[in-house]
């Protein structure tokens, strides 16, 4: 988890900044993108 945190910083898509999220629901990590769920592989 340490080494994820690290890694899955806040980044810039588009004009906007991003925060990873982990989401066992959806299988690991990404981030909400109006609405639409983004996974990070």
């Amino acid at each position: 988890m340490l080494v994820a945190r690290a890694d899955f910083g806040p980044f810039n898509y588009n004009t906007f900044t991003v925060v990873p999220v982990f989401n066992w629901q959806y299988g690991g990590w990404g981030y909400w993108f109006f609405g639409v769920w983004v996974p990070l592989y």
